[in-house]
């Protein structure tokens, strides 16, 4: 079978799951597409690239201002989300997966919260 997915999900981890090469995407495909023009061409285009922001309510930083330099710079990179969420679907719990990602990534968790690039300053 072939599906549209998108990342991060624990079925990526699946041997049996492959990778196809996306066209590019095209911005005139892409508007036909989402206009519904009748005649749509027979090769497609791929999606936009796209960003996921973080988002939450304003007064939630005049409340803690401590939190903007965290919620401003968390990310968690889609090949760690990815091994995370296979683990769990086979049957590890979502507090085991957490500590072991926060064993792992101090440096990146103090970078979240001070908004410094630690590993930088390292070299």
């Amino acid at each position: 079978s072939l599906f549209f997915c998108y990342r991060p999900d624990g079925i990526f981890s699946n041997d049996n799951v492959h990778f196809v090469n996306a066209l590019d995407h095209n911005e005139k495909q892409w508007k036909e597409i989402i206009n519904y023009k009748n005649d749509l061409p027979k090769t497609g285009t791929s999606w936009p690239k796209t960003e996921i922001k973080m988002a939450y309510r304003s007064s939630l930083l005049n409340e803690h201002h401590e939190l903007k330099t965290l919620l401003d710079n968390f990310s968690i990179g889609n090949e760690d989300l990815i091994k995370m969420l296979a683990n769990i679907e086979e049957g590890k719990s979502a507090q085991e997966e957490a500590k072991k990602w926060i064993e792992k990534n101090n440096q990146k968790i103090l970078e979240w919260l001070t908004g410094f690039k630690l590993s930088v300053l390292k070299d």
